[in-house]
């Protein structure tokens, strides 16, 4: 009778962790390949003015977009669900200029991983 028990024990004990061995995945290659991300550069401006109303697009000056065609905006249509992102920027500004300036605007933005030097 225990050896009834016992040889029903183990297959049950197999019968459950042979499927779960089936479905696993081994990855017994040596075939590993590692993503390496280049690290982005950070431009250098003297400033930077966004003015909704701007018609016309200078090197630092312009609307949003233009901001959007810059290095330095790299995502969004200025929604609440998916804002204008400026980020990866130094901007060194000379005396009494801000470094970054957004006027007239009603779009969202975040702004990060920036430098503000004077």
């Amino acid at each position: 009778m225990k050896t009834k028990t016992k040889n029903l024990v183990i297959l049950l004990i197999l019968g459950l962790v042979f499927p779960l061995l089936l479905n696993y995945n081994f990855n017994l290659s040596n075939d590993f390949t590692h993503k390496v991300d280049k690290p982005r550069t950070s431009a250098t401006y003297d400033y930077i003015i966004i003015d909704a109303l701007a018609t016309t697009n200078t090197t630092f000056y312009g609307n949003w977009s233009w901001a959007r065609a810059q290095p330095w905006c790299t995502t969004g249509d200025g929604t609440k669900d998916y804002p204008y992102i400026i980020e990866d920027v130094t901007i060194i500004y000379p005396p009494a200029i801000d470094c970054l300036t957004i006027r007239n605007s009603r779009k969202y933005f975040i702004v990060r991983n920036c430098t503000f030097k004077d």
